[in-house]
C-alpha cells in the first residue's frame, strides 16, 4: 500500500505491504487405486494468504478407521506409491502451507484400505501316480495378496493331443482327487482360483500325461516276517505272518529264482513276492534253479 501526503513546499510518500498467514478453505483430496503399483495423488487443497504460500507434504499410515496415524519416512511428495508395509492401512496426506506471515496444515480424508489382488509366483503342482485308483494331489501353487487369498480347486480331464481340450469333473473340487476308470487315457489338470477382496486370479499348468490302468494287486501287503521255509522236491513252502490282501487266496504260488548263499532267495521279474530270510538248517541249499513258492497264509 502506498500513501502520499503534501504540505507547505513538499510531499512525503510511505509504502508498506499487507501480509496474511495461510488459511485453508478446502482440505486436500486423494485419488488413485489403493493398491501397490498405483499412485495415490493428493491435491494441495484451497488456501488464502498473502503472499501466496508454498506447500510441503507428508504421507501417513493410519488404521482402517483413519486413526492412529504414523508418518511414513521419506514420503514427502504430492504422490505416494503404496508398498507391502501399507497393507491393511489407510493413507492420509497432510499439506503444510507456509508464507512470510506464518503456516498452517490441513489433512485429507483417509484413503480406502490398501489391498493387493492375488498374484502367483509358482504354478500349482500335481503329484501322485497317474494310474486308475491312485490319488493325485495339488499344492495349490504359491500366492501373495492382501488379504490372504483363499484357494478353490477344479480338477479336469484333458485330451492328450496338442489341443489339450479339458472338461471339469463334477464334484472334484478339493486339493486331491482319486483317479477312476473314466480318467483312463486322459491327461489331468487342476485349475486353482485365488480370491480376496481385491480380485480373483486363476492359475494352472499344462495337463499331465495319460492316466494308465490300475496296477495289479500283490497277493499280500504289509508282511512283517517270513519263517518256516521248507524245501522238498523243488517246492519251497513257507509261512509268512502279517496283513494279507483280502483278494489273495489262502495259498498262492509264484515263481522265485533261488540260489547263491542258502539264506537268499530273490523274486523272478514280473512276479510278486518277498525277500525270504531263512536259515541254513531249515532251508538247505537251493542252487541256481527256479522253484515254486507256495504261500501258506496265517493271520
Amino acid at each position: 500500500m502506498t500513501v502520499t501526503g503534501s504540505g507547505g513546499t513538499g510531499s512525503d510518500t510511505a509504502t508498506w505491504t499487507t501480509t496474511a498467514a495461510p488459511v485453508n478453505t478446502a482440505a486436500p483430496v486423494l485419488s488413485g487405486p489403493a493398491q501397490p503399483g498405483w499412485a495415490q495423488t493428493g491435491t494441495d487443497g484451497t488456501w488464502k494468504g498473502t503472499p501466496a504460500p508454498t506447500f510441503a507434504y507428508q504421507w501417513a499410515d493410519c488404521d482402517a478407521a483413519g486413526a492412529n496415524c504414523t508418518s511414513i519416512a521419506g514420503a514427502n511428495l504430492s504422490s505416494y506409491w503404496p508398498v507391502s508395509s501399507d497393507f491393511g492401512s489407510t493413507l492420509e496426506l497432510t499439506v503444510t502451507a507456509t508464507n512470510s506471515a506464518g503456516s498452517q496444515s490441513a489433512t485429507s480424508a483417509p484413503s480406502a484400505v490398501i489391498t493387493a489382488p492375488p498374484s502367483y509366483s509358482a504354478l500349482p503342482l500335481i503329484t501322485g501316480t497317474l494310474a486308475v485308483d491312485q490319488t493325485l494331489s495339488s499344492d495349490g501353487g504359491t500366492w501373495t495378496g492382501y488379504p490372504t487369498p483363499t484357494l478353490t480347486y477344479q480338477w479336469e480331464r484333458c485330451t492328450t493331443d496338442f489341443m489339450h481340450m479339458c472338461s471339469p469333473i463334477a464334484g472334484a473340487s478339493t486339493s486331491s482327487y482319486q483317479l477312476t476308470g473314466a480318467d483312463l487315457g486322459q491327461g489331468m489338470q487342476v485349475q486353482v482360483s485365488a480370491t480376496n477382496s481385491a480380485g480373483v486370479r486363476l492359475a494352472f499348468r499344462a495337463p499331465t500325461g495319460p492316466v494308465t490302468p490300475a496296477p495289479p494287486a500283490p497277493p499280500d501287503a504289509g508282511t512283517t516276517s517270513v519263517s518256516d521255509l521248507v524245501v522238498q522236491g523243488g517246492v519251497a513252502t513257507f509261512t509268512f505272518h502279517g496283513t494279507v490282501n483280502p483278494n489273495a487266496n489262502a495259498a498262492v504260488s509264484y515263481g522265485y529264482s533261488c540260489g547263491g548263499p542258502p539264506a537268499r532267495c530273490m523274486t523272478v521279474a514280473g512276479h510278486y513276492g518277498h525277500y525270504i530270510a531263512s536259515n541254513r538248517t531249515a532251508a538247505g541249499r537251493v542252487a541256481n534253479r527256479r522253484v515254486h513258492v507256495t504261500y501258506t497264509v496265517t493271520q
